[in-house]
């Protein structure tokens, strides 16, 4: 197997490891602006701006948009415009898209167990 360090660089080591769980988690999450990632934050928040969604993920609106459209298509969520704000959108889970943000929580959870199973309660 290749690696990008000496062996006895625990520097470089340490940086690969760290690179080699970016990628494992952005599968599992399927990356920041992701279906799965919207899902998840919107079962954990509730509803939510449009606003400080695409803050709190760290993406561009635009980005964001297009994505949620296609969420909407879906079934998955709800956007509605805001009872006090009328240049605001809410975004809110539907029923079908709670079940999905519950499959992909849990998928979540899974994937982090199995990432940290090797390490003792401590270490984690």
């Amino acid at each position: 197997m290749f690696t990008e360090y000496h062996e006895h660089d625990m520097t470089g080591k340490l940086f690969w490891n760290f690179r080699n769980i970016s990628h494992f988690l952005r599968g599992v999450s399927g990356g920041k602006g992701s279906r799965k990632r919207i899902l998840t934050v919107l079962l954990k928040s509730g509803p939510v701006t449009q606003t400080a969604l695409t803050e709190y993920l760290g993406i561009r609106p635009g980005s964001a948009s297009e994505v949620l459209s296609k969420m909407e298509a879906g079934g998955l969520i709800v956007r509605q415009e805001n009872e006090n704000d009328r240049r605001t959108v809410n975004i809110e889970l539907t029923e079908k898209g709670r079940k999905e943000a519950l499959l992909a929580a849990e998928e979540r959870k899974r994937a982090h167990n199995e990432l940290l199973c090797g390490l003792s309660r401590a270490e984690q």
